[in-house]
């Protein structure tokens, strides 16, 4: 009787140890996870980005959820947090806040949100010196008293699902032992807001949401959930999402690094940091391709500090591209918590970045095929070219932002020796002459485009490379408007050729080299070196070389110049709408081919050497130019060791230094002589060939080109 009994209560003391015991895994974990949570908000900052930091200034404008997170890792000074509490009222509100606010974007409610959570890590940290100082704490509670008692909403719901969520959710963690029942049960109706749903960067966001909603309800069953949807977006996707050249695209089509995708890589790594040490922490896979799209795509974008303007999406607000790289740092102070066998990268990104430790160890060309654009990088300058086709959406705008940004994808093609050529140059720029645009000239307001964006109406659109050499070109087919546009980068200098420019449009079409800030004076060359008079420009001018900022214009083929260096002015509020309409005005240096009315087959020629100084005199020049027409664009290095040849059409054609050729089929090729023995590149600029074919010196070769999500990647073969 006795065994049978003290089986019996063996077996109830098992269960209850069961039990209890997984109920305290549970808390424990939620409970770790929490912490972890309160530790990522109130660490400090890095000491390389605590100085950049410190230039982060408060914009109430900037409806950039990048910007916002950045702003909220700033340590306030103890200037800006008195005048916060100087500005509180006794009702829970801040004098300088528009409570009426009703805009769609930049809603400036949130601010209150924000600053709650930036009161709240003062009060919470423990080297600050208002570690838990009463007046803070008071003003903690009556801000979320306001809140609670009006629960305001905004008629766009990303602000009510994601924005308010996203920034109460710490706020609610942090405070959680000093919440009393009512204010906690308010913050969980704010969560609650919260659910499930959405698709790529916005189902991430919802998820996190959840998580915090799910802390602060110790469930661990749906922190899990919640931990498992936001970490499976880590994938390589065939729709929106990281792609297999490791850009982003969200809104369809579209290349979105910079606002979609850097909202998406920024809240994978802090999450990974978060998670880490706990069961919830990312497998290798995953790191692995957060790893990926660092080092093949953030790590590409970004120089001397500053973020690609061909990645910002629509987001061109103030100090965006200083804005962007600073956060990548950040990311990648994270990714080398989580990935610290690879730390090397990461931190070399930070030095490179944002340290006196500024020359570039990372070169060479990265083509993202899946999205129409090429990044170059030398150790002395930088360059993007972003296109669009059929298959791509080349920009859109939305929620009144990018206002001016029709022609964004049209051959865009910037040039970065310093970093700071287009820094905070939007609200001055001409946006019909962004650089290698090829466009109309007109005083007509540009349309708007809207949210579905454009497409260019051609599938010819791509790239190759091989090390620094490389090619990206496009048939441009858009309102009446049609060229062929290729873009060489050949030893360290860009050559840019243009063919079959067409219209019946009345008004002048032209091509834009640069337009950039004017620094210092800008020198030409015809017999003389002379030298640009100050707010002027001269049209039609046949020089052999123009100078200005680090760069060195060089016009070919009979192609004659429009040089300018005029003071513009413009207003940020024609860029995106949240903006006040303050007329600002600055000096800004354009040069463009001379315009041309009702061009019928026109072309263009033109050579560009960043970094590079000539010596009053003509420049000699180690390329030529073979053909530029309907048919081909083909250039060679003078040594005949580099041929780079965009074909059109079907082609049969003898080129000296490398002997016969026949094209069967339109595309990119790259030929180059590496240890005595021809070595080919090509693409698919089309995107629609099995294969490709040419003869070389009475040989054929036949090339199977990459299928599904590979179509447009570059393949390489000896030419034996």
């Amino acid at each position: 009787m006795n065994v049978v009994v003290n089986k019996k209560w063996f077996s109830v003391f098992f269960f209850i140890v069961l039990f209890f015991g997984n109920a305290f895994s549970q808390q424990s974990e939620t409970h770790q996870l929490s912490k972890n949570v309160a530790a990522y908000f109130l660490a400090e900052n890095p000491s390389t980005l605590k100085q950049k930091l410190k230039d982060v200034t408060w914009d109430k404008n900037n409806g950039d959820e990048i910007y916002v997170e950045l702003y909220q890792r700033k340590k306030p000074s103890t200037t800006s947090l008195e005048k916060i509490l100087k500005d509180f009222k006794v009702d829970g509100t801040w004098t300088d806040i528009d409570y009426t606010d009703i805009k769609a974007s930049g809603w400036q409610l949130k601010n209150h949100v924000d600053r709650i959570l930036l009161v709240t890590k003062e009060y919470l940290r423990e080297n600050s010196k208002y570690y838990k100082d009463q007046r803070l704490k008071k003003l903690i509670h009556q801000g979320l008293g306001y809140w609670f008692k009006n629960m305001p909403q905004n008629d766009n719901w990303w602000y009510n699902e994601i924005g308010i969520p996203k920034s109460f959710g710490p706020i609610l963690i942090m405070m959680r032992n000093e919440l009393s029942k009512q204010e906690y049960n308010d913050g969980l109706k704010v969560m609650r807001q919260a659910n499930f749903g959405r698709t790529g960067q916005n189902k991430v966001w919802q998820a996190c949401n959840v998580f915090y909603k799910a802390l602060l309800t110790d469930n661990e069953k749906l922190a899990q959930q919640a931990r498992d949807t936001i970490v499976s977006e880590i994938k390589i996707s065939k729709s929106e999402g990281i792609k297999t050249d490791f850009s982003f695209h969200q809104h369809g089509p579209q290349q979105q690094f910079g606002n979609y995708g850097l909202a998406f890589f920024t809240t994978q790594t802090s999450y990974a940091a978060i998670f880490a040490n706990t069961s919830f922490q990312l497998d290798t896979d995953k790191i692995a391709i957060l790893r990926n799209l660092f080092n093949q795509g953030f790590n590409q974008l970004t120089w001397q500090g500053y973020f690609d303007i061909n990645s910002l999406g629509r987001q061109f607000f103030k100090h965006s591209q200083e804005l962007k790289a600073l956060a990548i740092g950040f990311a990648a102070v994270d990714l080398i918590k989580v990935d610290a066998n690879n730390k090397n990268s990461y931190q070399q990104f930070i030095n490179r970045n944002f340290s006196e430790i500024s020359e570039s160890n990372l070169t060479g060309i990265t083509n993202y095929f899946t999205s129409d654009m090429m990044v170059y990088r030398s150790k002395d300058w930088y360059s993007s070219i972003k296109m669009s086709s059929k298959r791509v959406i080349g920009a859109e705008a939305g929620n009144n932002e990018n206002l001016k940004g029709y022609y964004l994808a049209d051959g865009a093609c910037y040039i970065s020796v310093t970093g700071k050529e287009y820094d905070d140059i939007f609200p001055l720029w001409n946006w019909r002459n962004l650089p290698g645009v090829t466009s109309f000239e007109s005083d007509t307001p540009l349309k708007v485009l809207p949210w579905s964006g454009y497409r260019n109406n051609a599938d010819f659109t791509g790239g190759i490379s091989n090390g620094l050499n490389g090619i990206m070109a496009f048939e441009l087919n858009r309102d009446s408007l049609t060229a062929k546009k290729s873009y060489f980068f050949l030893n360290n200098q860009l050559i840019c050729l243009g063919a079959g420019i067409t219209t019946l449009n009345t008004d002048a079409v032209t091509t834009t080299l640069n337009q950039t800030w004017l620094k210092g004076a800008v020198n030409y060359f015809t017999d003389t070196v002379k030298t640009l008079k100050p707010a002027s420009e001269i049209t039609n001018q046949k020089v052999n070389w123009v100078y200005h900022n680090n760069s060195t214009y060089i016009p070919l083929e009979n192609t004659t110049l429009n040089i300018s260096n005029k003071t513009h002015t413009g207003s940020w509020h024609e860029i995106i709408a949240k903006y006040p309409n303050d007329i600002i005005s600055g000096k800004i240096f354009t040069i463009k081919v001379t315009p041309e009315i009702k061009p019928q087959n026109s072309k263009y020629a033109y050579a560009i050497f960043p970094n590079f100084k000539p010596h009053n005199k003509k420049v000699k020049l180690n390329f030529e130019i073979i053909q530029n027409n309907n048919k081909a664009q083909i250039i060679k290095s003078k040594d005949n060791n580099v041929f780079l040849m965009t074909i059109y059409k079907p082609l049969k054609q003898h080129i000296k230094g490398l002997g016969n050729l026949e094209f069967k089929q339109p595309g990119l090729y790259q030929i180059e002589k590496i240890e005595k023995q021809w070595k080919i590149t090509l693409a698919d600029s089309t995107q629609k060939l099995n294969s490709m074919d040419i003869i070389f010196n009475d040989k054929n070769y036949h090339f199977k080109m990459p299928k599904d999500v590979y179509k447009g990647k570059s393949i390489h073969r000896i030419l034996d």
